[in-house]
This record gives C-alpha cells, structure tokens and sequence, in this order.
C-alpha cells in the first residue's frame, strides 16, 4: 500500500539520489582524465623518443660525414706529402691541422656540394665519402654512436676504393711532383745565393786584411774603413735576396722564417742550439705548400693571390 512521505523525508531522499548520481558523474570523469592523461604522457613519452633518436641519428649523421670526408682528402693529401717528405709526428700533426681548419672554415656539406658534378675525381671521392656513411650507419653499434666513431673496416673500404681510382693515383703523383719541384727550385736558389754571400764575405774580408796591412795608415783610420766595409758587406748580402725573383715556397720559407724569429714559443720549438733549425722551417711549409697544391690541383678550392696571401697570413 502505498506510504505519504513527508516533505523532509522527500527531500532527503531526493538528495541522496542527486549526491550519489554526482558521485558517480565525478568518479567516471575522474577515471576518463586519468585515462587521458595517461595516455597523452605515453604518447609524450614516444614523441620525446622517436624526436631523440631522430636527432641522434642526425648527429651521428653529421659526425660520420665530417669525419670520412676529413678522411678522404687526408689521405690524399697527406699521401702525397710522405713520397717527398721524411714526416715526424710534428709534420703529420700539421698536415692534418690544414684539412681540419679548412672543413671547419668552409662546412662539410658546403664542401661536398661544391664537389658534386665539377670532376670525375671530386665525384669520385664525394660517392665514396656518402657511401661510406651510409654503410657506417648500417654497422655502428650503439658505442660508436654515443662516441660519434666510425667502425674501422667502413674507413678501410673506402680507402681500398679510393685507392683502386687511376685519378686518384695521378693526383697523389702530380701533387708530390709539384712539391718536390718546388723544394728542388729553393734549394737551387738558395745555393746560388750561398755562394753569392760567400764571394761578398771573401772579397770584403780580402779589402779589409789588405787594410790592416796598409803601414800608411792610423789605427782609427783602418777601423773606420773596416766598418764601413762590413756595412757595404750586410747591405749587399741584404740585397741578394730582396732584388732576385721568389717562388711561392720560397716566399712562405722566407715569412715563416721571420715569423718565428719573432715568437718566442716557435723559436723554441723550431730552434737547435740557439739557432733556427731551417730545415724545421723547410718541412712545416713542405707541409703548408703541399696542402695548397693539392687544393688546385684536385679544383677542390679556387687558389688564388687572395687565398694564397691568407694561407701566409696564418704561418705568421
């Protein structure tokens, strides 16, 4: 039968329903944000994930290029170097110096794109940097990753491909021809000017013997004749190089030379018994010279008097 219900108690029942409804609404809500949420930090988690790994292949990318380009034109450069030069650790330390600065000053990539399309040897020495990055990146383990190396036998295929090139070959050749050439025409010059010296030094050394001499003439006298003797002696020395012809090695010989003199550190290191050690100086800029050389003649760079005066400029 059914039961009046006061209004108090209708109330009170009607706002348990209400409450326990909301309860409800709330609890399911709740449950649907947690859900999301979880679901967008997963989904964070694997976009971080994929953008990490994206950004580390890249990097390794990046690092694998440099490297194996560095690489290539080293071992052409540097090889030609050895057919004419006695190299010690300080001469390859250099070598490598000059393609380490000239990747870094004009970009990898720049470099290769340049490469592309302008002779089968820089064509053929850019495919075999690009596949061996490619095959590096199919090989590396997660180390040579983390540590941006490139697997030994990757660098040795490209290098036996390299090698294997007749254009590659004839360039290590013409080059170590030019420098030879070069060392051979500043010994030549400077031999000439040896005995240039050496006829000055007898002749004046000879006038001033036939003025010591000389009973006709005073103590003072003499010595002022003998001074005046070994300035024309240091002025006509001074010229035998100033009014003949240079080469460019001869010219970077002559500067670095110089350079050093002024510099404490380097006089250090390229002097031997208190003296500037010449043939130091000879192989640093055989080092120097061969890296010009092989820029022009691989048409890897425009080496003109402007790149040429900046290369002398940095010896200084």
């Amino acid at each position: 039968m059914y039961k009046d219900f006061g209004l108090k108690e209708s109330t009170a029942a009607i706002n348990e329903i209400a409450e326990e409804t909301a309860k409800k609404f709330n609890d399911n809500n709740q449950r649907k944000i947690e859900e999301a949420n979880a679901a967008g930090y997963e989904r964070d988690l694997v976009v971080e994930s994929n953008k990490f790994l994206r950004e580390r292949a890249q990097t390794y990318h990046d690092a694998l290029t440099e490297k194996l380009l560095s690489s290539a034109l080293k071992g052409i450069y540097i090889t030609a170097l050895e057919q004419t030069t006695d190299m010690d650790a300080d001469d390859y330390k250099l070598a490598e110096s000059m393609v380490d600065k000239f990747i870094a000053e004009n970009g990898t990539y720049a470099i290769l794109r340049k490469m592309e399309g302008k002779t089968y040897l820089l064509d053929t020495i850019k495919e075999a940097v690009e596949d061996a990055v490619a095959d590096a990146e199919e090989k590396a383990d997660d180390s040579d990753k983390d540590l941006e190396e490139v697997p030994a036998e990757v660098k040795d295929d490209m290098f036996d491909k390299l090698e294997k090139e007749e254009d590659v070959n004839d360039a290590v050749q013409v080059i170590s021809n030019r420098i030879a050439a070069a060392e051979e025409e500043f010994i030549k010059k400077n031999a000439e000017d040896k005995q240039k010296i050496e006829d000055i030094v007898n002749d004046i050394n000879d006038r001033i013997q036939a003025v010591k001499d000389d009973v006709t003439k005073d103590e003072e006298t003499k010595e002022d004749i003998e001074e005046g003797y070994r300035i024309e002696m240091n002025r006509k020395v001074n010229h035998i190089y100033e009014n003949r012809s240079h080469t460019l090695f001869d010219h970077m010989v002559h500067e670095t030379a110089m350079g050093i003199s002024k510099d404490t550190t380097l006089k250090d290191i390229y002097s031997e018994s208190g003296k500037i050690d010449i043939a130091k100086v000879v192989k640093s800029c055989k080092c120097m010279y061969g890296f010009l050389e092989f820029v022009n003649t691989i048409q890897l760079d425009k080496v003109n008097v402007d790149y040429i005066n900046k290369v002398v400029k940095d010896m200084e």
